[in-house]
């Protein structure tokens, strides 16, 4: 089953050095698709109208069957296994190399991480005054 996440975009399987580069071409494709609303001038009925601007939805929905889901989120969701998977597949891309014990080092830290989370959860508690406590945030609030 695959998590479709549109909040979380594919920024974070680019290296950074890269980063700038995409979102930039993500915020021209998005100016780009406002420039394209002008064709309300073009088409009067409403229908067409619908289909013009909704029509282009169809590529987000192909990416949904292409593009592998994120190994933070996978994760994130208790999948070690599929993100080690999907990693060793963006490391060629990437021109990366994994070690050979890649697999089984990613599962030992996430058991790990999991270990820790668990421990600290279940000694305290949160409140609404924790917010107030670190004094950057304090500024955000």
């Amino acid at each position: 089953m695959h998590l479709l996440c549109l909040e979380s975009n594919p920024i974070e399987m680019v290296d950074p050095e890269k980063r700038v580069f995409c979102t930039i071409v993500s915020n021209i494709a998005y100016s780009c698709g406002l420039l394209l609303l002008a064709e309300v001038y073009l088409i009067r009925d409403w229908r067409y109208l619908s289909l013009a601007v909704s029509l282009p939805l169809l590529l987000l929905f192909a990416c949904f069957f292409v593009l592998p889901e994120s190994p933070r989120l996978l994760l994130a969701v208790n999948q070690p296994e599929r993100a080690a998977k999907i990693l060793k597949s963006m490391a060629p891309v990437n021109g990366a190399s994994l070690p050979s014990n890649f697999a089984s080092t990613l599962a030992e830290r996430f058991q790990k991480s999991q270990s820790i989370k668990s421990a600290d959860s279940s000694s305290s508690t949160f409140g609404l005054l924790d917010l107030f406590r670190p004094k950057n945030m304090r500024p955000r609030i």
